[in-house]
């Protein structure tokens, strides 16, 4: 019956032999590409290998700080039970034990109190002390009967600080012949247990298997840590890149903006602010909502086939000419810039920043402006600027500007300006051109009975105080205005009829406030209009 046991028992040997060997053959690529990964880092050229490595070097040092401030206090405790049971049983099984925890505790407590710089040196020496610790404890478990222990918790617990302990050196190379050493120390005790092993087979597979978990272990948490330190830098480059090249579009270009996926705004610069005139939030607003609707799908197709283009990174960016709508519905013709930025901010769809170049000889007023054309023409002759209107006719005849500034601040403010203008033959610049016309009869009336009061002349520094007035703006159409709320007359000297006219106080209007006051002066107009006829 022996004999055929030991026939049975070797032919079983053979075909697991056989079936093993045939898997290695089949898995022999992925057993050298291991062992080619534990014996020297990859050869791969990595633009962010050094930091990296400086990445993983501060983690670890936290890892095993944070091991040391946990293992004061599990210390402390072991410590305390093994010298009251080495009191009560004093054997050689009790005193390995103590002294193996004091060792530990010692080891802990230097680097938890900061007594000693934590170096990456010192944080390895400390993983390699501690491992060397555990694979004593694993030596000693075949003596265990000894001591006032229970053999099976201890082998639990040693087994789960073999877990932590790869976890926390966070090095599967540093961690792997020592998890070697400790899965044939533990074979070895259980070898020499005082009961044995039933299964020798089995008891040597099973610790295979929990070197091989224990090492994936480590090797998987390895690879998070570098994956997401990797993904942070990416990030944190594109963040900068992006950052800087935003700062350098807008030196060169009117706007810029970033767009998400979906087209709306991820974030915008005030340039683009300036180019609309417009001091409103556009964060998540659709860019589409401020293209003229007549390019709405010129841009839409623009976007799709640079898009597409921009996938072969040859050439310049591509161009189109649009118009985005302003503050009151102004038109700007801007030359549009677009490049797709695949995979900003971790996304799968692509990123587009828009550069504008605006083409100011084709700005278009605002859409309303041709329903009051009646209104800029009424005024012809030596009343002057009947082609220019508004504020923007005053500097078409500047001469000479003197500033007051303040170098305190890093720009040098303005605080006041004064200007002087040149005369030009029937090109004079009048009041008559700057405000409206429905403030201009009420105006000219208390400038003419200013100028004609005989106490006005006496003192440059008396002021009359008149109603708000309403002044057309620079590069705006009659419908934008700004309103003067405080206006004042004074003489300019005693011997000449010249008054000084002070507008202050400036608040920006709309066309309802102008249709408003109209209905108020109207009659007063009127009533202005039939005297100058008659």
């Amino acid at each position: 019956m022996a004999d055929v046991w030991n026939h049975d028992s070797l032919g079983a040997v053979a075909l697991a032999a056989s079936f093993l060997a045939l898997h290695m053959v089949f898995s022999a690529h992925h057993l050298r590409a291991c062992m080619a990964w534990l014996i020297k880092p990859s050869s791969e050229d990595d633009p962010c290998g050094v930091r990296l490595e400086m990445a993983l070097v501060e983690a670890r040092r936290a890892n095993f700080f944070k091991l040391a401030r946990f293992g004061t206090f599990a210390g402390a405790g072991g410590l305390t039970y093994f010298i009251y049971a080495y009191i009560v049983n004093p054997c050689l099984g009790e005193a390995s034990f103590a002294i193996t925890t004091l060792i530990m505790y010692v080891q802990f407590t230097v680097v938890a109190s900061q007594s000693l710089e934590l170096t990456i040196d010192i944080a390895e020496f400390g993983c390699c002390s501690f491992y060397g610790l555990l694979l004593l404890c694993y030596l000693e478990l075949p003596f265990i009967q000894e001591a006032h222990i229970d053999a099976k918790a201890y082998d639990t617990c040693c087994t789960a600080i073999r877990f932590i302990l790869a976890a926390v050196a966070l090095n599967t190379r540093l961690s792997f012949p020592w998890q070697l050493l400790i899965s044939a120390g533990q074979v070895w005790s259980d070898f020499r247990a005082p009961g044995g092993v039933h299964h020798p087979a089995f008891s040597v597979f099973l610790q295979g298997v929990v070197l091989g978990l224990t090492i994936l272990g480590s090797y998987t948490l390895e690879t998070c840590v570098r994956c997401s330190i990797r993904a942070q830098f990416h990030c944190s480059d594109a963040e900068s890149l992006m950052v800087s090249f935003r700062q350098l579009l807008r030196g060169v270009c009117d706007g810029e903006v970033l767009l998400d996926s979906n087209l709306r705004i991820h974030s915008v610069s005030d340039c683009l602010k300036h180019l609309l005139m417009s001091s409103t939030n556009m964060h998540g607003k659709s860019f589409q909502q401020l293209l003229d609707p007549a390019d709405l799908q010129k841009f839409r197709e623009f976007m799709e086939t640079s898009a597409s283009q921009t996938e072969q990174k040859n050439g310049p960016p591509t161009c189109l000419h649009v118009s985005l709508l302003g503050a009151a519905s102004t038109r700007i013709p801007v030359d549009l810039y677009h490049v797709p930025i695949s995979k900003l901010y971790g996304s799968h769809d692509p990123y587009h920043l828009i550069a504008l170049k605006e083409d100011s000889d084709q700005r278009a007023p605002p859409e309303e402006a041709v329903a009051f054309p009646h209104r800029h023409r009424v005024f012809s002759g030596s009343e002057g600027g009947a082609l220019v209107t508004g504020l923007q006719a005053l500097f078409g005849n500047l001469s000479e500007m003197s500033f007051l500034l303040d170098p305190a601040t890093g720009s040098c403010d303005v605080h006041r300006a004064q200007l002087r203008f040149r005369h030009r033959p029937g090109k004079e610049i009048n009041l008559r051109s700057i405000v409206l016309p429905t403030d201009w009869a009420s105006i000219h009336e208390a400038v003419t009975q200013f100028s004609e009061r005989p106490d006005a002349a006496q003192t440059t520094s008396y002021a009359h105080r008149l109603p708000t007035i309403r002044c057309r703006m620079l590069d705006r159409c009659s419908r934008i205005y700004n309103s003067a709320h405080l206006v004042e007359l004074s003489a300019h000297s005693r011997i000449s009829r010249k008054v000084w006219l002070r507008l202050g106080d400036l608040v920006e209007g709309t066309a309802s406030g102008e249709r408003r006051h109209l209905h108020r002066v109207l009659p007063e107009l009127r009533r202005s209009r039939s005297q100058t006829s008659v």
